[in-house]
């Protein structure tokens, strides 16, 4: 499904489903022809040795005899070692016959264009691709782009059209993972007269970018005008997406149904897997999501597996192998964020982001998820409620009320708190004890969670694309995490820091109403233990309450419904501000307004707010004296 739809949800653990990702988006596009095979060209310079030679090898190679072409290859390599396209063509030979890894393969294309001692765009233009195609298959984009992008610079003579139309369709396709519609659009009208398919399957692309659903509708009709059986199923799982960002998963998932079972791919069935247990994952049911893509999971290495086993694309190989263990990684990949989302599982989501390392290890949101299973483990073990547990003990205060008892004679009485039932009030949304055992993996803590959260601020500022929200909810948990360990200085500069990026953000932060409550609730705690009250009064006084009651229950800001002040959950944060807020008056002796925001706080409350609330009207009676109330 579609990543630009991001479902971040930022409270003291940001749950953000930034950047899932597309494997079923298109799970055969069109054959635009992005791969180069080896040169068969033969030069007026070649001996009758070095024409025979590489003749037996093209033809082998064509036949996918790659074992048979390796020997005449290298002997020619040994005759011509100063030629570019011979030694690419050794490599790409090396390669298709599995003597080198995608790597090796990468690192050789690299190091050929380095000692070549000028650019020559007739001999190596075929070089420059192969390596963009590297990177782009390492979903190294900005890296490809590059490579593509110089080899259009000059004169395009030097390459014939067919060449310049892989380029463009090369490029069409990094502009669509990179969410770039504009470019997108600007490289499909220099695309000229390539496939129809081709440039009817980029130019929906651009439409699903844009969100132009009405232009969307009208050119999916039109598609069925040219578009053969074998691509339908590619073209349905774009409608498909395009319900997912409409926000309607029950259609998205009713259009994937009908797909699996017209098709009955197994291709398409670890696609079709994959994208429905995203369409859950966006209905906040992570559980049944990582089941689905469990299944995609287990679905993609059996068809590895498969595929492993046919000696050559003659016997029936249909997808290279670099291709399916990127979507076993993408797919990992969503699968952690799914478990990361029910917080049952954090160890286990924590170790499937480290597997995804080594091919996401330059995205940003991979280092938040990571630094947000280190927050979420060390709630679980120190019982610091979550979002999760906040909401479920909202729903418990319907049917629970805490209540004060008192052990001991009067002049040493100590109040304990219970709930209705009796029982010892413990943690608060959870059914069961939550296990004190320590995860396994050591580098489940908040020191690790620190510098992933620092190795996604420097990779969100190195990258040229825009990811505003996913820069502010770094900032936040990089706050919050900093209050959990006690560095009040930078959680209220990383606080601080937030609330100036919000102001000074170029477009509108989807969440932003949300990240901008919880950086004043976050300075306000922070100046609190920095003994700087006057400066947290501002931050969690009736101005900054009302900036932001106005500003949630404007409407302005849609993916905040579930924020705003007026609904079951949202008046969480305000009470939170309201508390805290009583507090920093407290501390400075003003007593009457801190009892007065009390008083004024109706928001509903979790069990642990109640409880503390309860006990801060306790001290205020206390220390005003008031003994018989206090009691009473």
């Amino acid at each position: 499904m579609d990543p630009s739809e991001e479902e971040t949800k930022p409270t003291t653990l940001s749950q953000s489903m930034e950047n899932i990702e597309d494997v079923g988006l298109s799970s055969v596009e069109p054959d635009d022809g992005s791969s180069v095979d080896i040169s068969s060209s033969v030069s007026c310079s070649f001996t009758e040795e070095e024409i025979a030679l590489s003749t037996e090898a093209s033809k082998a190679f064509s036949l996918s005899d790659y074992s048979g072409a390796l020997p005449p290859m290298e002997s020619l390599a040994k005759l011509r070692p100063e030629d570019v396209i011979v030694t690419h063509n050794l490599i790409l030979t090396e390669f298709f016959g599995k003597k080198i890894n995608l790597l090796q393969f990468q690192a050789s294309l690299t190091s050929l264009l380095r000692d070549s001692p000028e650019y020559d765009p007739e001999n190596q233009g075929i070089v420059l691709y192969n390596l963009a195609l590297t990177n782009f298959f390492q979903r190294q984009f900005t890296q490809a782009e590059h490579h593509l992008l110089k080899l259009l610079e000059g004169n395009h003579s030097t390459h014939d059209d067919t060449f310049q139309k892989r380029v463009y369709s090369l490029l069409c396709r990094i502009y669509v993972c990179t969410r770039q519609g504009e470019k997108l659009q600007k490289c499909l009208n220099d695309l000229g007269s390539s496939s129809e398919l081709t440039k009817h399957f980029f130019k929906v692309q651009s439409l699903l970018l844009s969100k132009n659903h009405k232009a969307f509708k009208k050119d999916f009709k039109d598609s069925h005008s040219f578009q053969d059986d074998k691509y339908n199923h590619t073209f349905e799982f774009l409608r498909s997406n395009m319900e997912y960002i409409k926000g309607n998963p029950r259609k998205a998932h009713k259009l994937l149904a009908n797909l699996v079972i017209e098709n009955g791919n197994s291709e398409v069935d670890s696609f079709y897997h994959n994208n429905v247990g995203i369409v859950h994952i966006m209905q906040d049911k992570p559980n049944l999501a990582s089941h689905y893509l469990q299944e995609a999971l287990e679905k993609t290495i059996k068809l590895f597996d498969e595929e492993e086993n046919k000696k050559d694309i003659s016997e029936g190989r249909t997808t290279p192998e670099y291709l399916l263990i990127n979507k076993k990684i993408e797919i990992t990949y969503n699968l952690a964020i799914a478990l990361l989302n029910s917080g049952t599982y954090t160890e286990l989501s924590f170790e499937y982001f480290i597997k995804t390392l080594p091919m996401f290890q330059k995205r940003p949101s991979l280092w938040l998820h990571m630094a947000e299973c280190c927050i979420q483990s060390y709630q679980q073990l120190n019982s610091v409620p979550t979002y999760s547990d906040s909401v479920a003990s909202i729903r418990d205060l319907k049917h629970k009320s805490t209540t004060l008892t008192s052990i001991g004679p009067i002049q040493y009485q100590k109040i304990v708190l219970t709930d209705s039932g009796g029982h010892p009030f413990t943690h608060p949304g959870v059914s069961v004890p939550v296990p004190l055992n320590p995860p396994k993996n050591n580098n489940l803590n908040l020191d690790f969670a620190l510098s992933c959260l620092r190795n996604a601020s420097v990779l969100i500022k190195m990258n040229r694309y825009k990811q505003e929200s996913l820069f502010a909810a770094t900032l936040v948990n990089h706050s919050y995490v900093c209050l959990l360990i006690k560095d009040y200085v930078t959680a209220f500069h990383k606080a601080q820091e937030l609330l100036d990026f919000l102001v000074s953000a170029s477009t509108h932060i989807k969440d932003g109403s949300t990240y901008k409550l919880l950086g004043h609730l976050y300075a306000g705690e922070a100046l609190i233990y920095l003994d700087r009250i006057s400066e947290a009064t501002e931050h969690l006084g009736p101005l900054t309450l009302q900036s932001l009651d106005t500003e949630m229950s404007s409407g302005g800001d849609e993916s905040d419904d579930c924020f705003k002040k007026n609904t079951p959950y949202g008046g969480l944060g305000f009470s939170a501000l309201n508390f805290n807020l009583s507090v920093a008056f407290a501390l400075r002796g003003e007593l009457d307004k801190a009892k007065g925001v009390l008083d004024k706080s109706t928001g509903p409350k979790s069990v642990e707010l109640a409880t503390k609330i309860t006990m801060m009207n306790l001290y205020i009676y206390i220390m005003k004296k008031d003994m018989k109330t206090c009691r009473e």
